[in-house]
């Protein structure tokens, strides 16, 4: 069986002015990718959230995962 590549943007994510794209070989992968990436160039994003805001963000995330 052929696993696809997952993929998720930062305009998925709502940041129409960045063209970071996560990949990987599971919806894990890809949101610990876009996780890093939001942290270090949109800290803004990230800064203050709680445990259930975060929680929320991965539910979002995991639904808008998709194949490359």
């Amino acid at each position: 069986m052929i696993k696809k590549k997952m993929e998720l943007s930062c305009h998925d994510m709502g940041m129409k002015t960045c063209n970071f794209v996560a990949k990987g070989k599971t919806k894990h992968k890809v949101e610990e990718e876009m996780i890093k990436h939001a942290a270090k160039v949109h800290p803004e994003v990230m800064e203050g959230k709680s445990d259930a805001e975060m929680k929320k963000m991965l539910h979002e995330m995991d639904k808008m995962v998709h194949a490359a």
